[in-house]
């Protein structure tokens, strides 16, 4: 599959709602248990809606994963990590995104 903002509109804006809405810092983290690849042409537009994001994480488990997150890397004006859990993502950006609310 492939997912493009179109897609993801109702996720976005349940995502606007609750950070963007309050000031509140979040992270994002994909879980790419199934395969699947981003639309690398709208990660401007995500970084446009989201002003209070401190990191996209995500987590392959495949060479073909592997390949897109590299691609989508060199598009995403985000701090983008890749991760080998899910537990680790979201240990990390937790963290990340309780620096940013003490910094503020």
């Amino acid at each position: 599959m492939h997912v493009d903002i179109d897609a993801l509109q109702d996720c976005l804006e349940i995502l606007y709602d609750f950070y963007e809405k309050r000031k509140k810092p979040f992270s994002l983290i994909s879980n790419r248990i199934n395969k699947y690849s981003i639309e690398v042409l709208d990660y401007p537009k995500y970084s446009s809606l989201f002003d209070n994001i401190c990191m996209y994480g995500i987590i392959g488990y495949s060479s073909f994963s592997e390949m897109n997150i590299s691609i989508e890397k060199r598009f995403s004006k985000m701090k983008t990590l890749t991760f080998n859990t899910l537990n680790e993502a979201f240990t990390y950006s937790n963290t990340v995104a309780q620096n940013k609310v003490s910094i503020n």
